[in-house]
Order: C-alpha cells, then structure tokens, then sequence
C-alpha cells in the first residue's frame, strides 16, 4: 500500500511538472511573439519618384462655364489661351522623343534604321489623344488614331501608372524605354536635385552638353579619382551656382527656364513629395510584395493666403501664430520665403503581386 500511494504522488508531481513545463513554453512562445510580431522576413525600401513629365497633363479639359462645341477645338487658340498647360507640355515632350531618338540613332545604326522616320510630333499627339476624352480631340489627325485603335479602345482617361505608356498602339517598346524614367503620371511638382540623373538634367537644360553635364555629378556627387568628396546640393541657389560653374549659362537664363517649369507646375527642391514604398514579405517559399505611392501635397499659395485673411477666425489661431512666425523669419531669411509647405502624405496608388 505504501509503495502504491508513493507512486500515485509521484504522478501527480509527474503532471504538475509537465502542467509548468507547457506553461513555461507557451510563455516563451508568447515572449517571442510579441519580440518578432511576424513569422518570416520583411524588407521595405523607400525611394523618390523621380520622372516629372505627367502625360495626363496633355489632356484637352473643356473650358469653365462653356458648352459651345467651338471653344474645344485645340486649333482654335481659345483652348489655348485658357488652359496652356497642355502646350507646355506637349513642347517639352517632344522635345524629349526628338532628342532622344536622335541622339540613339546616332549611337545604334540598326535602330536608325527601324525609327528613322519616327516622327516625335505624331507620338506626342497620339499619347495626347489616348488620354483625352474623344468628344474633346479635334486634331486633324484624330481619323488616323482611330484606325490605329480600331482592335481595342484606348484609354480615355488619366494614366494611373506609367507602364501603361505600353499601350499605345504608335509607340514601339523601345522608344517608350527611352524615355520612360522621365515620365510619372503623378503630380510631382518637387523636382528633386540630389535625385536627378544625368537624362534629367538633359530636360531641365536640354542645351548643356555632355561635358558639362558630366561635371554637374563630378561637383554633386564627387569624384574618387580627383578625391572629390560629394557635395549635395542645399538649396536652388546652390544648384545655380553649379550650373553656372561647370557651364556657360547665365543667370537670366537660369531663371528663365525655371519660370517656364514653373508654369508647367514643376520646381526645382532639394526635397520629393512623391515617394514608392516597396514591401516584401517572405515566408518560407512563400512570397508577397506590396507597392504604393505615397504623395506629400505642397500646401497651396493661396490658401496660406486666405488663412491669413481669416486672422480673426478664434479656430485659426494657432495656425494664424505659425504663419506669423514664418513671416517674421523670412524677413530676415529671403530664401525662406521660398520654402515649401507639404501636407500630410497620402497613399494615391497601391499594387499587390
């Protein structure tokens, strides 16, 4: 009897044993759950976009507080004294395919061959005509786009994503690679300086040559071999002084080409406000990536403006002091009265693969 009441106490100190050793591992289970949160690998990269020639700034928009079919017409030039933006644009793209293709034509013979009779004008009004609403397109050349679409449909809208450039019937692969990274169907209104590359500079100042240009990154980025250390650039008149430096343009023309990006809605910031977040996920052989593109909007001129109008508006009081305080340091900073304000980001496209 002894002997089997020694060995019931003896299991029940067996269970009591087990009971805290799967305590103790539920434990350390629940430790490192809270440690780790994820089972698995996660990587995430983010990265400034940093093409600022929006295609959808091509669209044809109808006029305000008019219905009359004849002001739609883009040859009749009330179109254009409404909304030049369009032809900003369109100038600038062109610009862009002719110097390009040129340019690749020069350095690949079988290329010249395929694309030498590409004409940059057709391109730039074909991508116009695909992201306008049919009804607003009067060019002369509207029959040919409607032959050339007549398999499928074009957009007729806005790009969302600027693969989709792939879609145009007229435009072949490789003259779209040439000048894609230069595109975003996004509103990037920042043009990054400490982000821009060589093809970039090209837009902003298509007359530098190659020379020169090469110098522009030899002074921003440095140069090992003449141990040249990088040099960021600080701000817009810092980026002058490199152009001035390294080329023959002057400051008058300087500010010339920046008026002209200013009415494409384009400045020239040692900051982005459009960023493409990467997510990669991994588990086991398992893999998920997620992308988005994040937009930090430039708070308006002219709501600052009406902000400070409303001085005796109790609920922008404290809005009101921040804009007070701003004033005041910018008198005594001129370069402070350029800064730009951002908002809060927002994600404006997101993509799951």
């Amino acid at each position: 009897k002894d002997t089997f009441e020694h060995i019931e106490i003896d299991e029940e100190n067996f269970k009591k044993n087990k009971e805290n050793k799967e305590n103790k591992d539920q434990n350390e289970e629940l430790i490192k759950a809270k440690s780790t949160k994820l089972k698995g690998n996660m990587l995430m990269t983010i990265s400034p976009i940093t093409g600022f020639i929006n295609p959808n700034s091509l669209m044809i928009v109808r006029k305000k507080n008019e219905d009359n079919e004849n002001n739609l017409n883009e040859n009749d030039g009330a179109q254009e004294d409404n909304d030049p933006l369009y032809k900003l644009i369109k100038k600038e793209l062109i610009q862009l395919l002719d110097r390009e293709i040129t340019r690749k034509i020069e350095e690949d013979d079988l290329f010249a061959e395929k694309y030498g009779n590409l004409e940059p004008e057709k391109l730039a009004n074909e991508l116009q005509y695909f992201v306008t609403n049919p009804s607003l397109y009067n060019n002369p050349d509207k029959g040919d786009f409607e032959i050339l679409y007549e398999e499928y449909q074009p957009k007729f809208a806005p790009l969302t994503s600027k693969e989709e450039m792939y879609l145009l019937a007229g435009w072949p692969e490789e003259i779209i690679d040439l000048v894609i990274d230069r595109l975003s169907p996004h509103n990037i209104t920042l043009i990054p300086l400490n982000k821009i590359s060589k093809a970039h500079l090209r837009v902003i100042f298509p007359q530098m040559p190659e020379e020169q240009i090469d110098d522009f990154f030899i002074q921003r980025d440095g140069d090992p071999k003449q141990e040249l250390p990088p040099s960021p650039i600080k701000n817009i008149n810092d980026f002058k002084r490199i152009i001035k430096l390294v080329s023959s343009i002057s400051e008058s023309e300087i500010s010339k080409r920046l008026a002209e990006l200013k009415k494409m809605g384009l400045e020239l910031s040692v900051a982005s406000k459009v960023y493409k977040v990467e997510i990669s996920g991994t588990y086991k052989q398992a893999v998920q990536k997620i992308s988005a593109v994040i937009d930090l909007p430039v708070l308006p001129t002219s709501q600052e403006k009406e902000k400070n109008g409303n001085s005796k508006n109790p609920d922008n009081s404290n809005d009101d002091q921040e804009k007070s305080e701003t004033s005041k340091s910018s008198n005594t900073n001129k370069e402070e009265k350029e800064t730009v304000e951002l908002m809060e980001p927002r994600v404006i496209e997101i993509f799951y693969n």
